[in-house]
């Protein structure tokens, strides 16, 4: 069985009951977003990249030195977190900063700073279990909010800015996608799959290259099935003019309000 009675009750409801983190975080993000457009246009380039800095230096460095979640980040699983990450889009879109790095560079610069994530993460461990037969501390590096983490997602960010592609098709293409990952995420992430997924990984599968495998194809095949459900879902909503009710609401005098709240001149 997929889903118990309580997990669909939480999946109806997955902000009130935090059934799906990100889903609740961006909830109170979407929420705060004015005033940090507010900030992110009242502030000059200078002082934007000084607070930054230290925002950054505290929630990315400092609590892997201290090894605790200093500020209460939840590691990086918070909408905190994503109010910072909205920031630094918000300072990369406003001033285009890096711009004599190129695209080439930026995946290089991905690629190692993941390598020294697992690297050095792999050596803490090791050196751990040597000196206090414990393998620990090894995964503060992997968490969210860890500076290599959070640098490899900037640099992969800033490599798919500077890409351009022609071709029509694809652009198309990758615009239907990108417009259901949402969804994908939504779908993928209920608790009845993943059961699923982890119960043929763990109890299913033997040895390290058919598990390999078999976790490549299980992703590739959940991604492309949720797609299509967040596709159809969408052609969906269309036809019964969902879409028109929504719009609707958000162009109703009380919305309008409170954006005009917001909008200072």
């Amino acid at each position: 069985m997929l889903f118990t009675p309580k997990e669909l009750l939480l999946c109806l409801f997955p902000v009130f009951s935090k059934y799906q983190w990100y889903l609740t975080a961006y909830v109170l993000l979407f929420f705060c977003i004015p005033i940090l457009k507010i900030l992110l246009n009242s502030l000059s380039k200078k002082q934007i990249e000084v607070f930054l800095t230290i925002i950054l230096l505290f929630t990315t460095i400092v609590p892997i030195g201290l090894r605790t979640d200093t500020f209460d980040m939840n590691y990086g699983y918070s909408a905190w977190w994503m109010g910072i990450l909205f920031l630094v889009g918000g300072y990369v879109s406003k001033y285009k900063p890096f711009k004599q790095i190129k695209k080439g560079q930026w995946l290089l610069l991905y690629f190692g700073l993941t390598t020294i994530t697992w690297g050095i993460g792999y050596i803490v461990e090791l050196c751990t279990l040597e000196l206090m037969g414990n393998a620990i501390y090894g995964d503060w590096l992997y968490n969210y909010s860890s500076v290599t983490v959070f640098l490899a997602a900037f640099s992969l960010f800033m490599f798919f800015e500077q890409l351009e592609i022609k071709s029509k098709a694809s652009n198309r293409l990758l615009r239907t996608i990108s417009g259901a990952t949402f969804g994908v995420y939504l779908i993928h992430t209920t608790k009845g799959l993943w059961n699923f997924s982890d119960n043929i990984l763990e109890n299913h599968i033997t040895g390290l290259p058919h598990y390999v495998l078999t976790l490549f194809s299980l992703t590739i095949c959940v991604f492309s099935i949720s797609v299509v459900i967040e596709v159809l879902r969408e052609y969906l909503f269309k036809k019964l003019r969902v879409n028109c009710l929504i719009s609707r609401i958000t162009n109703s005098s009380v919305i309008q309000r409170i954006n005009n709240l917001f909008n200072f001149r």
